[in-house]
């Protein structure tokens, strides 16, 4: 019966919630940009994508700074990352802690990201970056800066005219 019990739940929690949330220990060896980076646990490497937030991609304004910063946060440190799940490109998506520090929010306060609605509506979070915003902190002392899905639809739209021969 207490294993019926443990099926139920399991079925209407699933697997991917909090209650189960794994935490992955390790130190940070690679920083690729603004919201992704390489870390070592063990002898594994594992690529981390910070849940909630997307920063500026390559070549997009803000981008070098963005990264620039997640690196002095993080690089050559010991982060815990609190696993949310595993996206396509089989890369933990979570949020990282350093040294009590939400690395995911710290990254919004200080303008260097956007608070990506579509996957996470945390309230916190909004408010983050509409502080940020208003403060013209980072990305945001630009007019109008693009936000990274935009910037990747463009690219997306650019290269398929280009395959296409569309001018």
């Amino acid at each position: 019966m207490r294993l019926a019990w443990v099926f139920f739940f399991l079925a209407f929690v699933g697997w991917n919630s909090p209650v189960f949330s794994q935490y992955i220990v390790g130190q940070v060896i690679h920083v690729a940009d603004g919201d992704t980076f390489v870390m070592t646990s063990g002898k594994k490497k594992i690529k981390v994508r910070l849940y909630g937030i997307d920063a500026p991609e390559n070549g997009q304004d803000f981008a070098n700074a963005s990264r620039e910063f997640l690196q002095t946060l993080i690089l050559n440190y010991n982060v815990r990352v609190t696993k949310k799940y595993t996206d396509r490109f089989r890369r933990i998506v979570g949020i990282v802690v350093f040294e009590d520090q939400n690395v995911n929010e710290r990254l919004l306060e200080m303008g260097y990201a956007w608070h990506h609605k579509k996957y996470d509506q945390n309230p916190e979070w909004v408010d983050m970056e509409t502080r940020a915003r208003a403060a013209g902190k980072g990305l945001w002392s630009m007019p109008n800066p693009t936000a990274p899905w935009e910037f990747r639809k463009q690219d997306f739209e650019k290269l398929k005219s280009k395959n296409l021969g569309i001018q």
